[in-house]
């Protein structure tokens, strides 16, 4: 004869069941969670990941030229290398420079001689004077300078010698890609007066 079953026992029964029915239910939510990704479609990405790649592997290439250069260069034993390659927008680049900065524009033209935006180049204060210094004649001991500090007019004109000396390397890094010149336009001696470039630009 089937044993027959007391009422707390129905109860416990159907209480397990709804548990399992919850937890079922919790897991299909986390499924769909997971299925969707968030797309940022106010600021969306333009580069590939093979495109970072490349843009990678043609900076390690100019890291190798451009590091030989400023050895012989500056008398000294370096390295250069590349630490990320990540799309990011102008405003985002453009809020990390302080006001005593100075700002590299570099005029890229293709083969077709079209318009393009300019490069940035933005080198830090402290690596820069201890450039100088070492152009000088000195050890090129890295000081430690104060937010305040400016370039003076004799620093300045330094400066845009030892960037042309960072620029020039740049056509025979791109070269087996694309045939590009690179001409320095300017020094941005104030960045945040820079308007060339659209805040939300790539």
């Amino acid at each position: 004869m089937a044993e027959v079953l007391s009422q707390n026992q129905i109860d416990a029964l159907l209480n397990s069941l709804q548990g399992t029915d919850e937890l079922s239910q919790e897991i299909e939510k986390k499924e769909d969670e997971l299925k969707y990704r968030k797309y940022d479609f106010y600021s969306p990405k333009k580069f590939t990941k093979d495109r970072l790649k490349v843009l990678g592997s043609i900076f390690d290439n100019y890291s190798r030229i451009a590091g030989s250069q400023i050895n012989s260069l500056f008398r000294t034993s370096s390295e250069l290398s590349v630490v990320t390659v990540e799309e990011q927008r102008y405003y985002e680049f453009s809020n990390a420079l302080s006001d005593n900065d100075v700002l590299t524009l570099v005029n890229v033209s293709l083969p077709d001689h079209s318009k393009n935006p300019p490069l940035l180049i933005n080198t830090s204060m402290p690596l820069m004077l201890s450039l100088i210094d070492r152009m000088l004649g000195g050890v090129g001991k890295e000081t430690n300078v104060g937010l305040s500090y400016a370039y003076t007019e004799i620093e300045m004109a330094l400066y845009r010698r030892v960037i042309q000396y960072v620029i020039g390397p740049l056509k025979d890094s791109w070269s087996s890609y694309i045939n590009l010149n690179f001409e320095l336009d300017r020094l941005e001696e104030n960045p945040g007066m820079f308007q060339e470039i659209g805040v939300d630009e790539t």
